[in-house]
């Protein structure tokens, strides 16, 4: 004969296995809710699968793969993802890759035609939609500022007149400025088009000016304050971050790159350089080859006075980088690690584009950046 005593504690004990299972219960639905979902049908795709990476830093090209989703042999595909919101991309076979920005709750749709990839449309996430929108811009931007102006330089060079040098040279100089141009369309866009989307991260890639560091820190606290706690979210702050260190008046980080026969060389080994010029160039740079000329006579008249040159090439050809040496009379400390852009200084450096510059004085202050021909020679007279 069950006491009171001893039903009371009957009821507690129920009591608290319902919680516990409804805890439980709760628990695994929360799981089970994916964070977005990624399906489609891609006609005549006869892979099986696709792969799927998350773009963990896109400013050092760092990725990591996440998984595959198998394709049915009609090529329809589904899966449910609980992975933060950040930027992916799907790999069809190597033939096609798509980027992907997504956030929380979106239900990505791809469907498309392997033997006609631009039939390729994505649904499903407003993000991608303005990662699409910026792309399309940019493009539309670069050829209308800067593939135009290579075009005109490219038919006076065919031409291989020598009255034509003149010309070469000021449309040299129009290239680099336009480029300029380009990347402050591309950040104006990005402040005035894009809001705190996802997609906001992939175009940290281009930012870049000294003039542009309110602007992009008022975009970076704007993006926390909608994404706290992302990875992505940190990775703009810390992109911010570089490009506050390396405007002019930050201070530069130290460099260690081997020369042609492996030697490392390090910045501040050039110690009786009152003012360094570090000169980030590549062979296949046409802009940077014009330019050879100007700092070669800038060392030879300036050497002996303690300007130094140190020239990190981004060439992957070790003998094309070694060959536009020779032929530009670079004559000063040259170092490469034969990794193009994906040589981790570039980052460091807050380097998007060639030729990029950085004077700095003996303290490794950075006194002026990015000048270029005339600019550049009456800056050097000026220290001198």
């Amino acid at each position: 004969m069950l006491n009171i005593k001893t039903i009371m504690s009957s009821k507690k004990l129920v009591s608290l296995l319902v919680v516990l299972l409804s805890a439980f219960v709760f628990s695994c639905t929360q799981k089970e809710i994916p964070t977005f979902s990624i399906s489609g049908n891609i006609k005549n795709f006869q892979k099986g699968k696709v792969i799927l990476s998350l773009e963990e830093d896109v400013n050092r090209k760092q990725d990591r793969v996440i998984g595959e989703i198998p394709v049915d042999e009609n090529g329809n595909f589904k899966m449910d993802f609980n992975l933060e919101p950040g930027v992916y991309t799907l790999n069809f076979d190597d033939k096609k890759k798509v980027m992907l920005a997504i956030d929380k709750g979106q239900k990505i749709e791809i469907k498309g035609d392997a033997g006609d990839w631009s039939t390729l449309k994505v649904s499903g996430s407003a993000d991608t939609a303005k990662l699409e929108e910026y792309e399309a811009f940019r493009k539309k931007s670069l050829d209308e500022l800067v593939n135009s102006v290579r075009e005109k330089i490219k038919v006076l060079k065919e031409q291989n007149d020598p009255a034509n040098e003149a010309e070469i040279v000021k449309l040299g100089a129009l290239e680099i400025e336009n480029y300029d141009k380009h990347k402050d369309e591309l950040i104006d866009f990005v402040k005035n088009k894009m809001g705190t989307s996802i997609a906001v991260y992939p175009t940290s890639l281009r930012w870049d000016g000294d003039k542009n560091v309110p602007v992009l820190e008022n975009i970076a606290a704007e993006f926390e304050k909608a994404h706290p706690n992302l990875a992505v979210t940190k990775k703009i702050n810390e992109k911010v971050k570089i490009l506050k260190n390396t405007s002019v008046g930050g201070t530069v980080t130290e460099l260690d790159l081997p020369d042609k026969n492996g030697n490392k060389i390090v910045l501040s080994s050039l110690k009786k350089g009152k003012y360094i010029l570090i000169d980030f160039w590549a062979s296949w740079c046409p802009p940077c080859r014009r330019e050879s000329k100007i700092l070669a006579e800038l060392y030879k008249k300036y050497n002996k006075e303690g300007f130094e040159i140190y020239g990190v090439s981004l060439d992957e050809d070790k003998d094309a980088w070694l060959k536009a040496i020779e032929m530009d009379e670079r004559t000063w400390t040259n170092v490469s690690t034969l990794q193009g852009y994906d040589t981790p200084e570039t980052f460091d450096y807050a380097v998007t584009s060639l030729p990029a510059k950085f004077i700095v004085d003996s303290n490794g202050k950075i006194v002026a950046k990015n000048l270029h021909g005339e600019d550049l020679r009456k800056k050097i007279e000026s220290l001198f």
